[in-house]
This record gives structure tokens, C-alpha cells and sequence, in this order.
């Protein structure tokens, strides 16, 4: 049964948590699986990852301002991807790697996914600022599932407020390696998430994120 959670909750048990319900939108939920993979299989998934996918920095515009993206990212999937000022033209040429874990997590979450924006935070200082996943190419309630390798990362959810009235409900998943974690439903449209800057000192992560993209002009309310 999914759990209701708290403003401001920290998150590392495996659980279907409901962010929010709302009669305009419907609910918002996030399923996170700390034990997706075993260890043995995160270490090498990493290392097949490392050595079959090239990663690449990308100029895109925050708040009016050009710059690299404080990551680096490879795209794989059958349409274009659009965020921002970055566009990821159509990739078939999925490495093996990604081919068996899309297989693996396709299985585990009943879902067809076509596509993956694999990013590399390389250290302390690499991030991603607070955005919402909602890209028309995506659907109305788009499925997010990601899966984290390598160094823990702190993944935080706010809730949209356009008064700033609730910018203090917060959720935090540590997200460690070999984890799974998939936003579903209203979550796109109601909140948005981050992968905060590390003060200390940390090593590379690898994170996964699968989705379905559907081709330009689709009217589907998916």
C-alpha cells in the first residue's frame, strides 16, 4: 500500500510513496527500490557503462544564461529529445549494457520504455538545478524510472507553487548505487526535483534515466 509522506522527510526505505493528490492533476508517486540491483551487478553495470557509452558536456540556458551543463550526458532512443536549449537527435545504437538493464527494468515496472538520457556526475562540483521532466515528447503523465550508479546522491523533490508558498515541502532520496527510483502519475506537473552540489569531496555517478518518447505531433494523452 502506497505511504503518504511528511514535508521535509528524508527517504531510504524501499516503498510506493504518494507526494500528493490533487482533483485538477490526480496523484503524484514515487516508487524507489534500494535494492534494484545486487551490488556485484551495480559494480559492473558501471564499469560496462564506463566502457561502452561515450559522454559528452552540452551548452545549454539557465535562468538567461548560457553555459555548460554541470554534467556530462549520452542520449539513446528511436525520437529527438528536446530540454531547453539542447536537442538529442534519434540514437539506435544502444550499447549492450543499456540494452540488458532496459530489458531488466521493463520487467520490474511493467512498462514500455524506448529511451535514456544516461548523465555522469563526475565529482563534487557537477549537479542538476531544480526542472521538471515534462518535454510535450513525454506525454501528459509520464513515467520516469532511474537507476543510480556509483557514488550516493542526494535527489530531492519540491512541490510547485507559484506563490513560493510551499517551497518548504521537500522530499530527499539518497539515491546509492544499484537503486531504483520512478516518478509516475502527476509528479512531473506538480513537483520537480535536483540532484544537489556535494560540499565534500565524492566520487563519479552514473545515473540512468528511462522514459518513453513519443514522435513529434503526437496528440495522445498518455
Amino acid at each position: 500500500m502506497a505511504e503518504k509522506v511528511t514535508p521535509k522527510k528524508i527517504i531510504t526505505e524501499s516503498g510506493d510513496y504518494i507526494l500528493s493528490e490533487t482533483c485538477s492533476n490526480g496523484k503524484s508517486s514515487v516508487v524507489y527500490i534500494a535494492d534494484f540491483l545486487s551490488a556485484a551487478e551495480s559494480s559492473t553495470l558501471f564499469d560496462q557503462i564506463q566502457q561502452q557509452v561515450t559522454f559528452e558536456s552540452f551548452t545549454n540556458t539557465f535562468d538567461g544564461v548560457t553555459e555548460l551543463e554541470p554534467k556530462q550526458i549520452a542520449w539513446y532512443g528511436e525520437h529527438p529529445y528536446t530540454y531547453g536549449a539542447v536537442t538529442h537527435e534519434p540514437n539506435m545504437n544502444w550499447p549492450s549494457a543499456l540494452q540488458s538493464i532496459k530489458t531488466k527494468l521493463e520487467e520490474q515496472i511493467n512498462c514500455d520504455l524506448n529511451s535514456v538520457l544516461c548523465n555522469l556526475y563526475r565529482d563534487k562540483h557537477d549537479y542538476v538545478s531544480w526542472h521538471t521532466d515534462g518535454e510535450p515528447e513525454l506525454g501528459l503523465h509520464p513515467t520516469i524510472a532511474s537507476v543510480s550508479l556509483g557514488e550516493t546522491r542526494q535527489f530531492v523533490l519540491r512541490r510547485i507553487n507559484n506563490n513560493k508558498e510551499n517551497n518548504d515541502v521537500t522530499y530527499t532520496f539518497p539515491l546509492c548505487a544499484g537503486s531504483l527510483l520512478v516518478m509516475k502519475g502527476a509528479t512531473q506537473q506538480d513537483w520537480e526535483h535536483c540532484i544537489l552540489q556535494e560540499t565534500q569531496e565524492c566520487q563519479p555517478r552514473i545515473n540512468l534515466t528511462f522514459r518513453r518518447i513519443y514522435p513529434p505531433n503526437h496528440t495522445g494523452t498518455d
